[in-house]
């Protein structure tokens, strides 16, 4: 995926250095990017990055079957009953559940979980271990992961070690999905790092 970046970048004849907003899965991709093409990076804003080692454990049976209930609508009774096998974190509005009943599980997810879960996290560990430099970078946290991880919060904080040009900040009143529930938190990030690295 961060070789397709690069490459749709360069296609589309936009100049850098770039400013990268990535959410969940994608706060990996910008992570990967910036280390691999530290030169086209002005700045990095992660909104409640997926972390090492916090990935859903995959197995193609269990993909299988969770497509397989969305297809037949099946999870929208299973969430009804509180059955439903997915982190809150997934489910904290309307339009999370919408998306769930209509798109999680499909083929294209299929392959980024898988993906995330083994590729990613190796790649990622090699980030983490050398480094950002002072790339000017913003975490955005929310507090909807910390039921199914008490050390959310504590994680969260350990992406500061990557850029010596680094902050964080809790997002409160939000669910997974900050800029949905608070795009001028997200919006001001940028507009922050933006001005970092003028």
């Amino acid at each position: 995926m961060v070789k397709d970046l690069h490459t749709l970048l360069e296609a589309s004849g936009e100049k850098g250095p770039f400013i990268l907003v990535g959410h969940s899965f994608g706060g990996f991709n910008m992570q990967l990017f910036a280390h691999q093409y530290p030169d086209q990076v002005a700045g990095v804003v992660l909104l409640d990055s997926s972390l090492i080692g916090k990935s859903p454990e995959v197995t193609e049976s269990t993909l299988w079957i969770q497509e397989l209930l969305r297809k037949w609508g099946v999870m929208r009774v299973m969430e009804d009953l509180g059955m439903l096998p997915v982190p809150d974190a997934v489910m904290s509005d309307d339009r999370s559940k919408e998306f769930l009943y209509r798109h999680f599980y499909n083929q294209d997810q299929q392959s980024e979980i898988k993906f995330m879960a083994s590729t990613d996290e190796k790649q990622l560990e090699i980030v983490q271990q050398e480094g950002l430099g002072d790339i000017p970078m913003m975490i955005l946290s929310s507090r909807a992961e910390e039921k199914e991880h008490k050390d959310w919060q504590e994680a969260q904080n350990d992406l500061l070690t990557l850029s010596t040009n680094s902050q964080r900040k809790i997002v409160e009143d939000s669910g997974h999905y900050i800029h949905h529930d608070q795009p001028k938190v997200v919006i001001d990030s940028i507009m922050e790092i933006i001005k970092k690295a003028e």
